[in-house]
């Protein structure tokens, strides 16, 4: 443990059915911060080396996650710039095509003939 290493801290006990699991150090600033997740767990079967029947716990991964604040706010950053980027590839294309459009248009148009009809002799110039 470094003298600028944080770790996140428990509010209360861990529920029964639950395990909790230190997160990977993220650097922030001039400290590492160490965040903690806690996941709900189920038994499973599964048969030893001898042929018995045994139990475990596993993580249950139907049941999402529960963060320690800054380890989720670091997490929702993270899937807002991933939206962020989304979006910003999305507007990229959006544009190209409306470019794109717009190119093919001024062409047709420029291919189309005009005519102006005169309203007082309806005649066409």
């Amino acid at each position: 443990m470094a003298v600028n290493d944080e770790y996140a801290m428990l509010s209360g006990p861990v529920p029964v059915g639950f395990a909790v699991y230190q997160m990977p150090g993220v650097r922030l600033g001039d400290h590492e911060f160490f965040g903690w997740k806690m996941v709900k767990q189920k038994s499973e079967s599964y048969t030893d080396e001898g042929g018995k029947e045994q139990q475990r716990r596993v993580d249950d991964d139907s049941v999402p996650a529960v963060y320690d604040g800054t380890t989720q706010l670091l997490q929702d950053n993270a899937e807002k710039a991933k939206e962020i980027a989304s979006l910003k590839a999305a507007n990229e294309l959006t544009q190209q095509g409306l470019m794109e459009a717009v190119d093919y248009l001024s062409a047709q148009l420029a291919k189309t003939p005009t005519t102006v009809t005169d309203t007082s002799t309806g005649e066409a110039k």
